[in-house]
Order: C-alpha cells, then structure tokens, then sequence
C-alpha cells in the first residue's frame, strides 16, 4: 500500500518557483532602503525557461527613482529561431504606504539587438 499523498499549500499552487521552465517569472522581493544604502541592489542570476538571467536594481539618489533591469545572458544568434515570454513581478517596499509593485512583460528571441528590459520607477 502507498504512503498518502501530501496535498501542497495552496500558496505553493499559484506561486511557480523560478527555476521552473513552465514558470517564465522573475520574482524580486527587497527593501527599497537597502537600495539607497548600498546603491546597487540584487545583481544575480536566475534561471528561468532554461535560460540564464541577470537581474540588477539601483536607486537614483538625484531623484529617488528606481532603475530595475533584467537581461538574458549568453544571448546567441542561431540559425533556429526561438523565442521566450517573460514577465518580471518587481515589489519595492518602503516607508509606510509606499510600498510598489510592478509587473513587466516581453518577448525575447534570438533576433533581439538588446536583450533586456530597463524601467525607471519614480518613487
């Protein structure tokens, strides 16, 4: 006889890890002091789709705005064409209620002069 089946929480139902090739979701989660304080933030990369990302975040001091960028790494021209769907979930928490979220969407493929998104956030 099997052992029973151990139901998952259903936080870990709707949350798909980032390494997981179903997923194509880069999930960043950090305090937007520590930002201000060490200038840049959480460069790394994460595996999502198969594919190596690089996520980096720095805050402005001038004007306080945030620049989130996520690139692909080792991007390669082959002659097969591929293509991927991303979509990055962005949360800064700050002071009371100032806390963002964003969420940014784009196709990559092996055409892509720039292989990356950029966005300003004004805080």
């Amino acid at each position: 006889m099997s052992p029973p089946r151990q139901e998952a929480a259903p936080d870990e139902l709707r949350e798909p890890q980032n390494d997981s090739v179903a997923s194509g979701l880069i999930r960043f989660n950090e305090n937007v002091d520590m930002i201000l304080e060490r200038g840049t933030f959480a460069s790394g990369d994460i595996e999502v789709c198969g594919l190596m990302w690089g996520v980096v975040a720095k805050r402005n001091r001038k004007d306080s705005s945030c620049h989130l960028g996520i690139y692909l790494h080792h991007l390669t021209y082959e002659t097969r064409p591929w293509s991927v769907d991303v979509s990055a979930q962005f949360k800064l928490v700050g002071f009371g209620d100032r806390n963002r979220e964003w969420e940014l969407k784009k196709t990559f493929h092996n055409g892509c002069t720039r292989a990356g998104i950029d966005e300003f956030i004004p805080w």
